[in-house]
């Protein structure tokens, strides 16, 4: 009998013996299937070990060979020499075989340098400690532009490394780097007005004075001193920068009248921006406080804003009221995003969203509060606000916002009888609880007025180096200009392109285009006010009560 027999196994024997003869064949197969699956998978790693150990003698001597076929300070006997023609033959033999793309990786040394550089050391003393590893920067970087080019420079090797020869072949182009250069200079124009007598009948005649020359300064020179004051930079640092960077000698009252221009150049834009963002689905309004210094003193002003994601539009009024409020939307009847100030809870428009950020922001005043009862109704209102927040990016199913409107109701009932300011708040919640959810029930609504608090940012900065304006005039020039600048970063075009251009249009008594911010418009869904569409809903009307 042979030993590798069934019946010489005592242990499967009585199995095999019952089983039929396409079981024990089958049975058969998967062992001998499995036997070899796992003699591959050692075969597999083990081959995969002697390649990363061959790569890394390959990388090593390629590492090797570049050093000694770029090492310039050995004469050029020596770097010509068959052994080393040799050697870079098989460098190229190697990096084809590890780049077989044609991109070479950085190599190793470098690489360990970059990483010191950026504090790779200090992260692995780090972890070494036990602390964890900073963590990594998440912008990707910005990489420069290329630009049109002005001038093209070719750049050639002067001597061969190896022979020290000067005469090249050009066989392909390496590299490109860009150097972009400022050249700030001043062109003046000199207007000679010449009285001149007519032939026919000896009359004197003298030219018309063109409008640059009536103004002394240029649509260009207008443009960028209305940009720099919108920027931020004051009468004086303006005429500073004029003075070091052109030679140019402008007094505050030229400035002003530069501004002047400008402002009534860009009337027409300011305008149509208005008429266009006036006919958006969905609007971001917020004001913030001015300053008018006036022959009465001090007054204080407010900058209304009106934003949508491609215009925004400011206008300085002297109220915080209805009639202001009124003043600025005209006959817009959209979706109003702003904050709890009085004047937009009466909103009679399609709909509403509070901002829930500045709700949080109040809930947390709360939970500093040393009142245990006062800091536990904070906490609970902002983590609840914090979970509507969070439904955002994830739309909840009908069964979790069921749920989490339980939730915030029960606290929010809790918490309205209570006396003070967290009552108030309480109150506060339980009548604007339709409006918090709004951005749930559109689309294209954000949960909060980001996008407004942004815009007016720039100007609450200008106001503290400033302090305000002092004129009526001055409000109205300010205003445009913002305006005109924030819509032009919204749309990515240049606002000083588009200022020289309105200028140049209005020394010629012409009209601006306004096709970009029609154009504008429609992207934020503008429509005719005949025409008007409101927004599509995101869910049934039912799904939120």
């Amino acid at each position: 009998m042979s030993p590798h027999c069934c019946e010489t196994l005592p242990v499967l024997r009585p199995e095999l013996g019952s089983l039929p003869l396409w079981c024990t064949m089958l049975f058969s197969l998967l062992l001998v299937a499995l036997t070899e699956l796992f003699l591959l998978r050692a075969e597999c790693a083990l081959a995969k070990a002697r390649l990363a150990t061959f790569e890394g003698l390959l990388k090593k001597s390629a590492d090797f060979l570049r050093t000694t076929s770029e090492n310039s300070s050995w004469p050029s006997s020596v770097m010509s020499s068959p052994v080393m023609m040799r050697g870079r033959r098989l460098l190229e033999s190697i990096n084809s075989v590890l780049y077989p793309s044609g991109e070479e990786k950085p190599r190793p040394d470098r690489k360990r340098k970059a990483e010191k550089d950026a504090g790779g050391d200090a992260s692995g003393r780090e972890k070494a400690k036990g602390r964890p590893a900073p963590r990594k920067a998440r912008h990707p970087g910005a990489p420069q532009k290329i630009c049109k080019p002005d001038e093209t420079r070719d750049i050639y090797p002067r001597e061969c490394p190896r022979c020290h020869c000067r005469e090249f072949v050009r066989t392909r182009k390496h590299s490109l780097f860009q150097v972009i250069e400022l050249a700030l200079r001043k062109i003046v124009t000199h207007c000679r007005v010449w009285e001149c007598t007519c032939k026919g009948c000896g009359m004197r005649v003298r030219a018309g004075v063109p409008p640059e020359a009536r103004w002394g300064f240029g649509p260009g020179f207008a443009a960028a001193t209305a940009v720099l004051t919108v920027l931020g930079l004051t009468r004086r640092k303006i005429q500073a920068f004029y003075s070091m960077a052109g030679q140019i000698e402008i007094s505050q009252g030229g400035i002003q009248n530069c501004l002047d221009r400008a402002s009534a150049a860009s009337e027409t834009l300011f305008m149509g921006t208005l008429r266009q963002i006036r006919r958006v689905t969905v609007a971001f309004i917020d004001e913030t406080k001015s300053r008018l210094f006036g022959p009465a003193g001090k007054v204080t002003r407010w900058l209304w804003a009106m934003v949508c994601p491609t215009l925004c539009v400011f206008m300085i009024q002297e109220t915080r009221s209805a009639e202001a409020f009124a003043k600025l939307v005209g006959d817009w009847a959209g979706i109003l995003v702003s904050d709890g100030f009085a004047v937009y809870l009466k909103w009679a428009g399609e709909a509403r969203q509070s901002c829930l950020a500045h709700l949080m922001r109040r809930a947390k005043k709360f939970e500093e509060d040393p009142s245990p009862d006062i800091a536990q109704g904070g906490r609970w209102i902002r983590s609840e606000l914090r979970r509507l927040i969070e439904m955002t990016g994830n739309p909840p199913t009908r069964g979790q916002y069921a749920a989490w409107r339980g939730r915030f109701m029960q606290c929010v009932r809790k918490y309205s009888g209570f006396g003070g300011e967290l009552g108030a708040y309480a109150r506060h919640l339980q009548r604007e609880a339709d409006c918090i959810v709004t951005f749930l029930k559109y689309e294209g609504v954000d949960p909060t007025s980001n996008a407004v608090e942004r815009a007016l940012r720039p100007y609450v900065c200008r106001r503290k180096i400033s302090f305000g304006q002092t004129s009526r005039h001055g409000e109205v020039d300010i205003s445009r200009l913002l305006s005109l600048h924030e819509t032009c970063r919204r749309n990515g075009r240049s606002t000083y392109e588009e200022l020289k251009n309105a200028l140049e249009c209005h020394a010629k008594g012409k009209t601006p285009s306004l096709y970009w911010i029609r154009k504008a418009g429609m992207k934020s869904g503008a429509t005719s006010p005949r025409n008007y569409a409101p927004n599509r809903l995101a869910r049934p009307a039912e799904w939120y009560e």
